[in-house]
């Protein structure tokens, strides 16, 4: 996972680690002061909602795609063109934002899983290397019985970047 979901999954211990250490102390370093200030901040909790909301519904399935020993030269270009998509139908712009009621519709969390896979399929890919590099994702994505898979930090990142307290 990226910064900001990091940032947003330790936030609670990182505003009582500030708080112990006297964040109102006229005398404290000017570092401490900006990131207390920082963390308190709504705005800046928004903007590291809005990052980790990218970062677990498309950096972190990506990483498996750009990455993966499965996936061909010519599967490169259908992912890619996946990966456009999602930009530019699931992310709004700002100007489609509303102020007071913010995004309704939200991506979900298997939205660029979905959007690759049937790109591929469409794309004419053979079914079989499209199945195993699907089964590798689960495996990747889901886990095994001895190893969490990436969903369960990204489920919860998801939940906290989609709260709509900010």
């Amino acid at each position: 996972m990226q910064l900001p979901t990091a940032i947003l999954k330790n936030l609670p211990t990182y505003m009582a680690y500030v708080d112990s250490i006297r964040a109102d102390d006229s005398e404290l370093n000017k570092l401490i002061t900006a990131v207390w200030d920082g963390l308190r901040d709504r705005h800046v909790v928004a903007a590291l909602r809005a990052r980790s909301l990218v970062d677990v519904v498309f950096t972190t399935p990506m990483a498996f795609f750009t990455h993966h020993r499965l996936v061909t030269r010519p599967m490169v270009r259908t992912i890619m063109n996946a990966a456009r998509a999602f930009i530019e139908e699931e992310l709004a712009e700002l100007s489609e934002i509303s102020l007071l009621g913010g995004l309704e519709v939200k991506p979900q969390l298997e939205t660029t899983k979905t959007r690759v896979f049937s790109g591929l399929r469409a794309g004419g890919f053979e079914g079989a290397s499209v199945a195993a590099l699907e089964a590798a994702y689960d495996g990747w994505w889901e886990g095994t019985a001895t190893e969490p898979g990436m969903r369960v930090d990204a489920a919860a990142a998801w939940q906290e970047a989609t709260q709509g307290d900010t």
